[in-house]
């Protein structure tokens, strides 16, 4: 299982730098690991509907809506993508939706027509015990690029990790998608009384 040293000893190795011991160490690369960690691992898990990070959970009607929309409600504090608000019938088409900034400015909220709703998202996991082999690869990737520069201030590796970083985001992207099977749509009327 992945740990936060062990991402960042991959990400360290991939620049030709030394390892850390502890994710709290004193040396260069332990601070570069602290200082990049939260922000790029948001960062990545945003970029794809990941399985391991997928939570579905009934909003907080907040109420007060704008005029052109029938509901106003909380999003979860550990959502970095939404992707769907949930129709409320299995094998509807989903609600349109909308994220904007709520009124105090500090948090979202989701806009949306459909009443009772729940919303399914990406969420922020900060235990590394929950990513994927594939996830965790493209992380290091993804942290190799940034500390490339400040490491060892060659723009040539930090382009080529960066480049790595799209290819692995590839492979995991679609090894995600194959760890679901998606209602089979339903044939249209006219389809079912031909049969």
């Amino acid at each position: 299982m992945p740990s936060k040293v062990y991402i960042c000893n991959l990400a360290l190795g991939r620049i030709g730098k030394p390892v850390i011991r502890s994710f709290d160490d004193s040396s260069a690369q332990a601070g570069y690991c602290r200082t990049f960690w939260d922000h790029l691992r948001d960062e990545v898990l945003a970029a794809h509907a990941w399985g391991f990070a997928e939570k579905s959970v009934a909003l907080a009607d907040l109420g007060n809506p704008p005029p052109d929309w029938g509901y106003r409600y909380q999003l979860p504090v550990d959502c970095l993508r939404a992707i769907e608000v949930i129709p409320a019938t299995r094998g509807m088409p989903p609600a349109p939706w909308k994220r904007i900034a709520a009124p105090d400015g500090a948090s979202a909220n989701v806009l949306t027509d459909q009443d009772q709703a729940w919303l399914r998202y990406t969420a922020r996991i900060e235990n590394p015990n929950a990513y994927t082999t594939e996830f965790a690869e493209a992380f290091a990737w993804r942290l190799a690029a940034e500390m490339a520069l400040p490491l060892t201030k060659d723009k040539g590796l930090h382009q080529w990790a960066h480049e790595q970083y799209r290819v692995a985001m590839s492979k995991a992207e679609a090894t995600d998608a194959n760890q679901a099977q998606a209602d089979a749509p339903a044939d249209a009327s006219w389809i079912q009384a031909r049969s």
